[in-house]
């Protein structure tokens, strides 16, 4: 039977230590519980502090729960299985910081390669520099000889390597200029229609969630407290921190 999520996220809890003498242990997500489809397009707004990027970790399990399950497709995920490395793939917020600044970003494209296993294939980088519109004389360029903009497509050049079937995109398009943004997000939608791919979109930008997302995610303070079809949600918000957020 197939399963009808691609990923679930099952009553995650996450907290740190917190303090220089006397520790204490602070709270960051609280009982989480999402869940996604394949090819779709899931949001997740929230204040700064609301626990999004925390979650945007776990979902790959960069850092694990302190309890709480992750599914993928209908099996415990694991960290250390390369099917579940592969399939759920992170574009971070910093486009430049996301890349090493002592390797050009063509052996930064190699990495998943060899991580992964994998044959270097520079027809299969070509191409997905082609579809990013980018050039491949950038290859040959370190992170911050290039701009935000051409950065944050060659990172997701660079998370398309693997053919993930999840992209967790976090504030993924927030240190760009609106026109590039705007371009970005249209390059996603491509990209989401000829791989089947799926999102994640975490950000603070409700207009950008509204434009992506089917179903979004209000996380408020480590919880969920408002979830649903994107459309009912922003008109009809039935929490007061929703009602208070689209204001």
């Amino acid at each position: 039977m197939k399963n009808e999520f691609l990923l679930k996220a099952v009553n995650i809890n996450k907290s740190y230590s917190v303090g220089t003498f006397i520790k204490k242990r602070r709270q960051i997500l609280d009982n989480i519980n999402i869940d996604i489809k394949a090819g779709e397009i899931v949001g997740c707004v929230g204040e700064s502090g609301s626990g999004k990027s925390t979650l945007a970790r776990i979902i790959t399990l960069l850092e694990s729960p302190d309890n709480g399950k992750l599914i993928f497709e209908g099996k415990p995920a694991n960290a250390k299985d390369i099917k579940f490395r592969k399939g759920v793939q992170m574009v971070f917020q910093n486009p430049v910081s996301s890349f090493d600044p002592t390797k050009t970003i063509g052996k930064s494209i190699k990495e998943p390669f060899n991580g992964f296993s994998l044959s270097y294939n520079r027809d299969k980088v070509y191409a997905l520099f082609d579809r990013m519109h980018l050039p491949v004389s950038i290859l040959s360029k370190k992170p911050y000889e290039i701009s935000g903009g051409m950065a944050q497509r060659a990172a997701i050049a660079r998370s398309l390597v693997a053919d993930p079937k999840l992209l967790v995109l976090d504030e993924a398009t927030s240190s760009i200029d609106a026109t590039i943004q705007l371009e970005l997000v249209e390059l996603l939608f491509e990209i989401k229609e000829r791989r089947k791919i799926g999102y994640f979109v975490i950000s603070h930008d409700l207009e950008l969630i509204n434009y992506m997302a089917s179903r979004v995610y209000v996380l408020y303070e480590g919880r969920v407290v408002e979830y649903g079809n994107t459309d009912e949600v922003y008109n009809n918000p039935r929490h007061p921190y929703t009602k208070k957020l689209l204001n």
